[in-house]
């Protein structure tokens, strides 16, 4: 038995400690832990991008139908500009001016016609 102690005691520590151990158990049981939780994580940056994504197409959707918008509101304020223009001119111009143009306007100069069949006022 004594020549058992003394081969125990000459062996070098072989075994880990039970500090050494229970970090070793700590860690296989953080381990997994740690994993699901970073798959978790990685999920949910996933469904961020694809959120990100949806609403950059959304944006870039919207754009495009503002460009739309401005354009046809830009033709509409030219198209409106233009009969302003020539409310004004007719409004500026002479009486005579103004009959001439009417009466030769096809669809206006029956409009000229009084109730002696004569043009004008």
């Amino acid at each position: 038995m004594t020549a058992q102690k003394e081969t125990n005691a000459n062996l070098p520590a072989a075994g880990i400690s039970e500090a050494e151990r229970m970090a070793k158990i700590r860690e296989l049981l953080v381990g997994p832990v740690i994993a699901d939780e970073s798959a978790r994580v990685d999920e949910a940056v996933r469904q961020l991008n694809d959120l990100v994504r949806d609403q950059q197409e959304v944006i870039s959707k919207l754009h495009a139908r503002i460009g739309e918008l401005e354009d046809r509101q830009r033709v509409d304020n030219k198209r409106l500009k233009l009969r302003l223009l020539g409310i004004v001119e007719t409004l500026l111009a002479s009486e005579d001016d103004v009959d001439t143009r009417l009466t030769g306007h096809h669809l206006l100069a029956g409009e000229l016609v009084d109730d002696k069949g004569h043009h004008g006022s």
